[in-house]
């Protein structure tokens, strides 16, 4: 099979998308302005973690690793409730529903709860975000004609980062007066996101396809596997995962450079992949979402591995290595959503992508902190020579795990199954 070839699957994609094609720009308007208001809470958590946890509840920095990770508790508990959900609610009442439920935790997470109960809240609010993020990623996917979904989700990728700019920069600027006050400006802004859904109610995508033929029926039914996608997701947020974190103390603490370096290079990655995505994503789409996914990968996974020759190489390898993570991670958001839009997978689908990312991104941070200090939360051993092999190594070993599993990937979407449809076989993968 090659790159790019078409399947029955993309036929039946074309015919359930004409009529949201009509109707795409005001929907897809509304998404994107959603997907900001979605992104913005979260980021404004970490540049007040030490105010809400270390000074005001006198505990040590592992409190704040665990309000940042607990929420997966929320987002694998309803994982297996989404198809149910997705079955019984239109998108703007899912979104709709999800939003208030999500501001409501943050609303009661700004109250004097104590620490536990505030963790409670905060696994429970897993949930509601990622049924939020899942829903509007849907209507993303739906909201224009398939052969442009590179495109969509590539705005969707600059988008998100947009948001998490803002709220890093907003949680910085309200938290040092007020550090509660992040929850409060959180739960506003699901406010307002709800409400946004509500308007566009009339004008979002149907819960299904509407099926006028027994033919486009059996199309509906056959979907090549998610799985691969999810891997895709898992590998791109745990390697970015590690990056931001690792990587900051890495530049800080090994190389020692100042903070405001260390955060530089690392924001020379986000700015690019902020502005590539949405071209690449166009480019996707006319060369193959594939051999798009496939250079994006490799420049990624191999720039990371780059940054291991750091300490010898100096700033200006540290720089280019940066540079060429923004370009390849310019392609991956578009490319991973845009093969596991599935037909008639929906906000189902959006949710397993993005919770195999999350639990990417907290995997990444975990095996780093214990392959570094030993242990989550500890100092990096100060042995002269051991501090050198132990990040080098944890480079070398991240990007090559990094690089095989996409590599499984790349090799489960191309790897044919084949059913019987009519008397003949076809294939259920779509690579594009």
């Amino acid at each position: 099979m090659s790159l790019n070839e078409s399947t029955p699957v993309e036929d039946l994609n074309e015919v359930a998308d004409s009529s949201a094609m009509s109707l795409s720009p005001v929907i897809s308007c509304g998404a994107y302005l959603m997907l900001l208001l979605a992104t913005m809470p979260d980021a404004m958590f970490p540049p007040v973690l030490k105010a809400l946890f270390v000074d005001h509840y006198e505990v040590g920095l592992e409190a704040a690793f665990w309000f940042m990770t607990v929420n997966m508790i929320g987002v694998l508990g309803v994982l297996p409730l989404l198809p149910w959900m997705r079955r019984r609610m239109s998108p703007g009442i899912l979104i709709a529903t999800a939003a208030l439920l999500n501001g409501a935790c943050y609303w009661l997470m700004s109250m004097p709860l104590g620490l536990g109960w505030t963790l409670a809240v905060r696994a429970f609010e897993g949930a509601p975000d990622m049924v939020v993020l899942a829903g509007i990623l849907s209507v993303v996917s739906r909201s224009g004609r398939v052969e442009q979904r590179g495109f969509r989700f590539g705005l969707a990728g600059t988008v998100m980062m947009l948001g998490l700019v803002i709220g890093l920069v907003s949680g910085g600027l309200y938290g040092e007066t007020f550090p509660s006050g992040v929850f409060l400006i959180g739960a506003f802004e699901c406010g307002v996101l709800a409400v946004v859904a509500c308007l566009l109610l009339g004008k979002l995508p149907p819960r299904g396809a509407h099926v006028d033929h027994p033919d486009e029926g059996r199309r509906l039914r056959r979907r090549y596997p998610v799985w691969p996608a999810m891997l895709m997701s898992f590998c791109d947020r745990g390697l970015g995962g590690a990056l931001t974190v690792a990587g900051a103390i890495y530049l800080t603490y090994s190389l020692n450079m100042s903070t405001a370096m260390a955060g530089l290079l690392p924001s020379i990655t986000l700015l690019m992949m902020a502005v590539f995505n949405g071209p690449v994503g166009w480019i996707a789409d006319r060369v193959g979402l594939l051999r798009v996914r496939i250079v994006a990968f490799s420049l990624y996974g191999l720039a990371f591995l780059g940054l291991s020759a750091g300490e010898g190489l100096g700033a200006s390898w540290l720089t280019l290595m940066f540079v060429i993570m923004g370009l390849g991670g310019a392609g991956l958001i578009p490319t991973t959503f845009a093969l596991g839009a599935r037909s008639g997978g929906g906000a189902t689908d959006m949710g397993l992508l993005q919770g195999s990312g999350q639990f990417g991104y907290v995997s990444a941070i975990v095996l780093s902190g214990i392959w570094v200090t030993g242990f989550p939360g500890g100092e990096p051993q100060d042995i002269p020579g051991v501090v050198e092999i132990q990040w080098v190594s944890l480079f070398v070993g991240l990007s090559m795990v990094y690089l095989l599993l996409n590599v499984l990937a790349v090799l489960g979407i191309l790897i044919p199954g084949w059913k019987k449809v009519s008397g003949r076989a076809v294939t259920c993968n779509a690579p594009t």
